[in-house]
């Protein structure tokens, strides 16, 4: 019997897969622009519903605020249509400070934006 039909061990790549995955898991909770990516390759429904509120909060941000997203929320199904709770930017204040504006959307069962609503800290 040749050796060539023998699988490869494996055990040195054990390591590098662990770290791999524990890598992807901390830049997901603290990288916005990653966790973005994760979710329109993975689940893209979910990131179509959650991009349409972030829309409609940049829409309703006034211009020169230089909004940042911090934390794009959690989506929720209701039976009227979907939610996306706790948007969360920082932007630029009047008074020169940067502020903390976190949003609430509420979608109909079309994926057209109902009501948003803003919650400053």
């Amino acid at each position: 019997m040749s050796d060539s039909r023998r699988p490869k061990n494996l055990k040195p790549l054990i390591p590098i897969l662990i770290f791999g995955g524990f890598a992807t898991f901390i830049a997901s909770q603290e990288v916005p622009a990653f966790a973005d990516w994760l979710e329109r390759m993975f689940q893209p429904a979910q990131w179509q519903t959650k991009a349409s509120c972030r829309d409609a909060v940049l829409e309703d941000i006034p211009a020169g605020s230089y909004a940042r997203l911090q934390e794009g929320g959690s989506l929720n199904q209701t039976p009227d249509g979907p939610s996306v709770i706790g948007i969360r930017f920082a932007m630029l204040g009047q008074d020169g400070e940067e502020q903390i504006a976190t949003y609430d959307c509420y979608l109909d069962a079309d994926g057209e934006l109902h009501r948003l609503t803003r919650r400053t800290r």
